[in-house]
């Protein structure tokens, strides 16, 4: 029987449901688990290996950092800020490694058949982040693909896209160490890098993480096996190259959609064309140079209809100096361009 090792990395901001759906899909898988004892599942969440940390109180003095290491004054936990940061910079070097023995104890067990997942819950919101855990997949792949054709390694990851202001709603009402600072949620925001990249794959985008569970555990148990691209066959300057083309058509079509945008408003109550040709530029303005979050208003290379909408009138409605907006204008705006 053919071995599987699926790894799988839950990401996005604080808040998104990363945690909720990771724990569904291991909770699910391991009921399958109990009726078949070569399924075996193992869910590694980092927040639970800080928060050991932090009560232990032997989070060491390292370096490199996943967060902003400045104090924040709104931040009411009790636990000092820089005590937290040493403590999951330490989490992710555990959860790493824990990931590392127990994949290496598989391949080396002669009882190693079956099917093994890992869920990875983290934010994981720099690409470098989901990389090295990546690298770690492929390396194993490369080792074990010419000594043996009964194992297969795969890779995904399910990006939890869920509304920022969502995430700081749900952050605010936590307590302790799983709340963030607001200004970390900030940055965090303003640093996401999006899963693009060529060895990313078929990555799974879930922008309702209330109606989402049983979508994410069919991508699961689907997952695809650990893109590998071989040495020599695409150079950086071609990955770069298509890296600028697909960037330009996404801005292309930002900017074509925001034309629209603003005739179609301007044929709906003309009183509010001014306004929304200045949140028009301000869109576009934000969008220059690297893209901006550009990634945030596409499912792949297809623009997100909704997303853009309610970012086209939400810029309408803070635009200094323009007519004020409504709760119930707002709404039926949003409605009106979602079909454009």
């Amino acid at each position: 029987e053919k071995m599987i090792i699926t790894c799988i990395l839950f990401c996005g901001l604080p808040g998104s449901g990363k945690s909720h759906a990771a724990e569904f899909v291991a909770e699910a898988l391991a009921r399958s688990e109990e009726q078949n004892e070569r399924h075996h599942v193992e869910h590694i969440e980092y927040d639970r290996l800080e928060e050991e940390r932090l009560q232990r109180g032997d989070a060491s003095d390292n370096t490199g950092s996943g967060h902003e290491e400045q104090q924040d004054d709104d931040d009411d936990d009790h636990q000092p800020w820089e005590s937290r940061r040493r403590a999951w910079n330490e989490a992710r070097v555990a959860a790493s490694q824990r990931l590392q023995d127990r994949v290496d104890e598989i391949l080396k067990s002669s009882n190693g058949e079956g099917s093994h997942t890992f869920i990875l819950d983290d934010n994981y919101h720099l690409r470098g982040m989901r990389k090295e855990v990546h690298r770690f997949m492929l390396t194993k792949h490369c080792e074990t693909m010419s000594s043996s054709n009964d194992l297969s390694i795969r890779f995904g990851i399910v990006w939890m896209d869920t509304p920022f202001e969502t995430c700081v709603q749900r952050n605010d009402a936590r307590h302790g160490p799983r709340r963030v600072p607001p200004h970390v949620m900030r940055k965090m925001r303003q640093s996401f890098e999006p899963p693009s990249a060529y060895w990313e794959g078929r990555y799974l985008r879930v922008q309702d993480s209330t109606r989402c569970d049983d979508g994410i555990l069919q991508y699961v148990k689907s997952c695809p096996p650990i893109v590998a691209v071989k040495a020599g066959t695409v150079s950086e300057d071609e990955l770069r190259a298509e890296r600028e083309k697909t960037m330009a058509n996404k801005k292309h079509q930002v900017d074509q959609l925001l034309r629209k945008y603003v005739g179609r408003i301007a044929r709906c109550d003309k009183s509010y064309a001014k306004q929304a040709n200045m949140a028009k530029n301000k869109l576009c303005q934000k969008l220059k140079g690297d893209g901006g979050d550009l990634d945030r208003y596409c499912s792949g290379s297809v623009l997100d209809a909704t997303i853009m909408s309610r970012e086209f009138v939400a810029a309408m409605a803070v635009e200094e100096g323009g007519r004020k907006m409504d709760e119930s204008t707002a709404s039926t705006f949003e409605s009106i361009l979602k079909n454009e």
